[in-house]
């Protein structure tokens, strides 16, 4: 999964929440047929919660980019930024996208990956 993940051109949606659950957040998800996305999510035990919409709310995108220190920020009208730190901002390791949270959701993967 990590070799041939893509990170830079993933679009929001529920395929790049699952991965942001799984790889970032490090939950289990798991299919739910009550829950409106179709899945769940858990840390352990018998009891889940709701997939959260990472990368497309911004509240489920903040506990993202506050669990790895993400920088955020809007650059231009319909371009969003977000990177780990003012170095790596100076160095041009940021990750764009349409909105806040698809650009935290990429730049955390890229940052994951990277470890």
């Amino acid at each position: 999964m990590r070799g041939d993940m893509n990170y830079r051109t993933m679009e929001a949606g529920l395929a790049l929440d699952k991965v942001i659950a799984e790889l970032v957040m490090g939950l289990v998800v798991v299919p739910d047929p009550v829950n409106h996305r179709g899945f769940a999510v858990r840390e352990a035990g018998p009891h889940g919660f709701d997939l959260p919409a990472y990368s497309t709310e911004i509240k489920s995108a903040w506990a993202v980019a506050e669990k790895l220190s993400l920088w955020t920020g809007k650059f231009a009208e319909g371009e969003y930024w977000a990177f780990e730190s003012i170095t790596a901002y100076i160095n041009g390791t940021v990750s764009r996208a349409p909105s806040a949270p698809l650009a935290i959701c990429r730049e955390a993967i890229r940052l994951v990956l990277s470890r």
